[in-house]
């Protein structure tokens, strides 16, 4: 899986597996019954964040150099490398397949990725005075909960506690939760539906009904 894995995929069926190598720009491709690296793809330098679409045909690999690649799963050939406008942190496909989300390390937007066209379509948002980390899209597609990590500085940045929910069909983040500590990532749960926040000492919960720290 090269020298440096820093992203895993996995397929549902759990049988194939793809990871990014940091430092030898490259996709190893896993068969995870025979726990065997059956291919090796060049990506662009640095990929960080990996993603797979929900047909499976598709991997969106995210590079600190900017580019976003996307590889064709079963040719294992390179269908697109995008330019990007700043070096991403996070990457994560929308509900309906439709939409790839790009953070990035200090834009103050999300980029919008089509994938039927393998273009950038469209930003989101987020609040200005801040650095993020990670974030991640609730079941219904209908908000972003970004993790940011950093209050925006010139000098030495302040850590964040502060989650942002943007809405998808929005312009704007439409809440900020305050959860207490530095955030840095976040997942969601589901029954009930919860967000899971990565705190410097702690995990912190949201009610996204509420948009409420519960524990």
């Amino acid at each position: 899986a090269g020298d440096y894995p820093y992203a895993i995929a996995i397929t549902h069926s759990g049988a194939q597996g793809y990871t990014a190598d940091f430092a030898g720009n490259t996709v190893t491709f896993l068969d995870l019954l025979g726990n065997n690296a059956i291919a090796t793809l060049p990506v662009a330098p640095e990929p960080l964040a990996l993603a797979l679409s929900a047909d499976e045909t598709r991997l969106f690999v995210a590079s600190r150099n900017a580019r976003l690649t996307v590889i064709d799963v079963a040719s294992r050939a390179t269908l697109a490398v995008v330019p990007l406008i700043d070096p991403p942190v996070a990457i994560a496909l929308h509900p309906d397949g439709r939409r790839l989300y790009i953070l990035y390390e200090s834009a103050t937007v999300l980029d919008i990725f089509d994938t039927t066209t393998n273009a950038l379509s469209g930003t989101l948002a987020n609040r200005l005075d801040v650095l993020p980390g990670g974030f991640a899209i609730r079941a219904s597609g209908a908000e972003i909960y970004v993790a940011n990590e950093y209050m925006r500085s010139f000098f030495l940045p302040p850590p964040s506690d502060i989650v942002s929910v943007i809405d998808t069909s929005g312009a704007a983040p439409v809440a900020s939760i305050s959860v207490g500590e530095q955030v840095s990532t976040l997942t969601f749960g589901t029954n009930p539906e919860r967000a899971y926040v990565a705190a410097s000492g702690h995990v912190k919960i949201i009610d996204p009904s509420t948009r409420a720290v519960v524990d």
